[in-house]
């Protein structure tokens, strides 16, 4: 049922859920994404789509849409500034009291799914800031693990991922969004994420909510991606273990090693060898993964143009 704030919401005209979908060059997808929206049984949204700097024909694709649906609404940035700088855009430019963030190479998963998703947080608490859905594959195979049906994780639960962990899509609460700032740093939502749970709880339910497709991108490119992004990586890892390594310390030591593990994966591919050697002697020290931080020092030894080819082979050849 909705709340009095949403029933005013929509008699102001105001759209119940605003989908935020952040893109860069990925035009061709875009009709996907609108199909799955444009069938769902909760009509009252809006879909924000942010341009991060396209250099496309993403600007066309929209203007045809948009002739389509008058729903549909268009931000379009002059050069590319990263996923969570459009996300902060969308999330400051949303006209609705919840938010979900939809990528451009993803679709929702039913026709039901934001009908489903307001149900559940309009009935939350104050204290619970977002729930969760997990992800699956194009063959439904789930891309997450939820210990149980339904779950509400604090702080500590959260960052732990022991009873959740992988890939999930959330409808959120806008002071939730507002309760710590957007990362700076490229990729790793658990940045903001994990910052908003000092904040606030969230509630895990094992309900598909986005289907997450294997077409956006050959796997050099993708490749080629991670390793211009490494060293923002890098340094977005090291910021998690100072943020973090309290509360790991006391309730799950690993999760130390295993993120310093991270850190120096990425330096090594940054080019930063002696960062890359200290990160992994560390996460060797806070038991983190023994055998992948032996081959990580390895790869340490030979040259970086090698360590990127041997990357990007290992990328193409991978079949997960």
């Amino acid at each position: 049922m909705a709340s009095t704030h949403d029933r005013a919401n929509e008699e102001n005209g105001r759209p119940s859920v605003s989908v935020v979908t952040p893109t860069y060059n990925r035009a061709s997808f875009l009709p996907r994404v609108w199909q799955s929206l444009k069938a769902q049984t909760e009509r009252n949204f809006e879909w924000i789509i942010v341009d991060d700097g396209s250099t496309d024909n993403t600007p066309e694709v929209v203007e045809q849409l948009q002739k389509e649906d008058t729903r549909i609404r268009y931000i379009r940035f002059t050069a590319n500034k990263g996923v969570n700088f459009a996300r902060a855009k969308g999330t400051e430019e949303s006209r609705a009291s919840y938010l979900v963030f939809l990528d451009s190479d993803d679709t929702l998963y039913d026709s039901h799914t934001l009908a489903v998703m307001l149900g559940e947080i309009r009935s939350t608490p104050d204290d619970i800031g977002a729930v969760a859905f997990i992800a699956v594959n194009e063959q439904g195979r789930p891309r997450a693990f939820l210990e149980r049906e339904r779950m509400v994780l604090g702080y500590e639960e959260i960052v732990c991922e022991e009873k959740a962990r992988g890939e999930f899509i959330m409808i959120c609460k806008k002071d939730y969004l507002t309760a710590a700032p957007w990362s700076p740093y490229q990729g790793l939502e658990c940045l903001h994420l994990w910052a908003r749970a000092r904040y606030f709880r969230t509630l895990f339910i094992r309900r598909p909510g986005i289907i997450c497709y294997s077409d956006a991108g050959d796997r050099l490119t993708g490749a080629a991606s991670v390793i211009r992004r490494a060293n923002s990586m890098a340094e977005g890892y090291l910021k998690l273990v100072a943020d973090h390594e309290e509360v790991w310390k006391r309730c799950c030591p690993c999760q130390q090693g295993r993120y310093l593990f991270y850190a120096g994966m990425y330096f090594a591919l940054a080019g930063q060898t002696k960062r890359a050697i200290t990160c992994t002697l560390q996460s060797l020290r806070h038991k983190g993964p023994w055998l992948k931080s032996m081959a990580l020092l390895a790869a340490c030894l030979v040259p970086h143009r090698i360590r990127r080819l041997l990357f990007i082979l290992w990328t193409c050849l991978d079949r997960g």
